[in-house]
């Protein structure tokens, strides 16, 4: 075998290496030294995300995260992280998901991959309410916001969450004397606009100020009240009242009696509010229920014919809302009720909803109470003040009444009218279904219907068909009608009178309006009105005139000659 002589010498040369190393970590007999490779630091990843229709931005504690632009970072392991969420205006931040929860701080250590969203959600559009002022006296109304300043400017819009503040500030010679409506008392006025509201401010006269008198004098059988109180005539008729008061007399008729008529400082039937800054003379007329001898035949045109272009076209019924004192005129097929003062000057506009489009009349009950029908023969009863600009015929929100089956073609209710109720008495409705004239077995015959309203309303739907209202035809109105009226266009109850008066669109003999006995159909008189389109509705205003509607957009008055 070969033998290299330089391999003895190299194994030489190791072990004396090995010797000397030994050595200088202390002999042979020392203890071998640790070798500690170096610490490696280990990263943990954060994903920051943001969900929602709104808009922010999420910002960190440690550095490094700046999302909607940055969105993810590496930190190193057990740095603690406090995210940090920002909504732009018109944004709300809505929580936080993944490893934040809530609404709250959103702070963890990186001890692992850690992923995290932000929610924000956009604004709500706060709605809007409307606030009316009313003085009584002699003052203003200033509020805060700014909006009201009443003397000139009364009412005002504001978005529902904003709160009002409003001031009351005396003329010379007067004194607050309270709020009412929205606030009481003669506090602050502080509320929400989270609905409509109004409010009433009352001054009265100091006293040692000039005072006015107000007499009341009666004719008929009844009575006559005051607010401020001070007249109760029968008893006593005379009062003195400081100078400016605002006095509103109310008329209380007997049994058997109604108010025909205001006289002196009031005028018409209807509210008799007097202002007190001279001497006033008032006279309410009280007259027999059915005794008047009121004839349809002796109404006269008045005037020219009036265009409410506002409505533009099918214009279908009409009713004196004596409460507000406007007119409110209903167009069918848009579900909308139009308002008029007493010389048709336009007033504004009321949405219809959860009611068929088709509306054919309408007729003011009591109180804001006004009763809608449409022609698949229901009547809802809505809530109409001067101020509301919608209202809802939902059954949650209106009562509802199905008075008949609807017929087949377009041939269903067309008008309304309403007796008022008495002591005694529940209010009673009259509807008519239009006809066509196919006679009286037709399941589209002329008809008239007639129910009592429950006091009070149970909120759910009445009707025929289960027996929960109870519906009857008074008489055969073919047989009444079948000679002279082709068809039932519109109706009004005449308290002056206890009757009805019918109108049709259409005619056989140039008569198209009828004054009927509601109990046994006799017809008592007649009238031919004529210069319009075509007549769909009747009301009765507030001074006793005969006001008709007819379409596309006309109004025409007769007046008793």
């Amino acid at each position: 075998m070969y033998y290299s002589p330089n391999l003895n010498l190299t194994r030489k040369l190791l072990a004396f290496s090995l010797f000397i190393a030994l050595s200088a970590c202390g002999g042979g007999g020392g203890t071998t030294p640790t070798v500690v490779p170096p610490a490696t630091i280990q990263n943990h990843s954060l994903m920051v995300s943001l969900t929602g229709a709104g808009s922010g931005q999420i910002s960190s504690t440690a550095a490094g995260i700046s999302c909607g632009s940055d969105c993810s970072e590496s930190y190193a392991e057990s740095t603690s992280v406090t995210l940090q969420q920002t909504a732009q205006a018109g944004s709300t931040f809505n929580g936080w998901t993944g490893d934040c929860t809530g609404m709250g701080a959103c702070t963890f250590n990186m001890s692992i991959d850690r992923s995290v969203t932000a929610e924000f959600i956009v604004d709500a559009t706060p709605s809007e309410n409307d606030l009316a002022v009313t003085v009584t006296g002699s003052g203003s109304v200033t509020s805060d916001p700014v909006g009201i300043d009443c003397e000139s400017d009364c009412s005002e819009t504001y978005d529902s969450a904003t709160e009002v503040s409003l001031t009351a500030i005396s003329d010379a010679g007067f004194t607050f004397d309270g709020w009412s409506g929205a606030c009481s008392g003669t506090g602050e006025c502080i509320f929400d606009m989270s609905v409509d509201r109004s409010v009433t401010a009352t001054f009265v006269a100091d006293s040692g100020t000039n005072q006015n008198t107000l007499t009341v004098t009666l004719v008929g059988s009844g009575n006559v009240t005051s607010d401020p109180v001070g007249i109760n005539c029968g008893v006593d008729c005379v009062e003195d009242y400081d100078d400016n008061t605002v006095v509103t007399l109310s008329a209380n008729p007997d049994s058997g009696f109604i108010l025909d008529s205001w006289s002196g400082a009031c005028t018409s039937n209807g509210a008799c509010v007097v202002t007190l800054d001279i001497a006033r003379m008032v006279t309410a007329t009280f007259t027999a229920v059915g005794q008047t001898s009121v004839l349809i035949e002796d109404y006269v045109a008045a005037g020219s014919v009036i265009t409410i272009s506002q409505i533009g076209s099918d214009a279908s019924g009409i009713t004196w809302h004596p409460g507000i004192e406007q007119y409110l005129i209903v167009k069918n097929g848009a579900a909308t009720i139009y308002r008029y003062n007493e010389n048709f000057d336009y007033l504004g506009q009321i949405s219809i909803s959860s009611i068929a489009q088709d509306t054919e009349g309408l007729s003011w009950v009591e109180d804001n109470e006004v009763l809608v029908v449409s022609e698949n023969n229901f009547a809802y009863k809505v809530s109409i003040d001067e101020f509301v600009t919608s209202v809802n015929g939902s059954e949650s929100a209106s009562q509802r009444y199905r008075v008949a089956q609807q017929p087949t073609g377009n041939k269903g209710l067309e008008g309304v009218a309403t007796r008022k109720a008495t002591n005694s008495q529940l209010v009673r409705v009259y509807t008519v279904q239009e006809g066509d004239n196919t006679g009286a077995n037709s399941s589209t015959s002329k008809k008239i219907f007639q129910f009592d309203m429950p006091d009070p309303d149970p909120l759910v739907t009445l009707s025929f068909e289960d027996g929960s209202l109870e519906v009857t035809q008074p008489f055969n109105a073919d047989d009444v009608f079948g000679d002279q009226l082709r068809d039932l266009a519109g109706l009004v109850y005449d308290p002056r009178t206890n009757h009805l008066i019918f109108l049709s669109e259409r005619n056989k003999t140039g008569v198209n309006v009828l004054q009927v006995d509601p109990e046994t159909g006799a017809i008592i008189s007649e009238l031919a009105v004529s210069g319009a389109g075509q007549f769909e509705g009747v009301t009765i205003g507030p001074n006793g005139e005969l006001v008709f509607v007819s379409e596309p957009n006309q109004v025409r008055v007769y007046e008793l000659n």
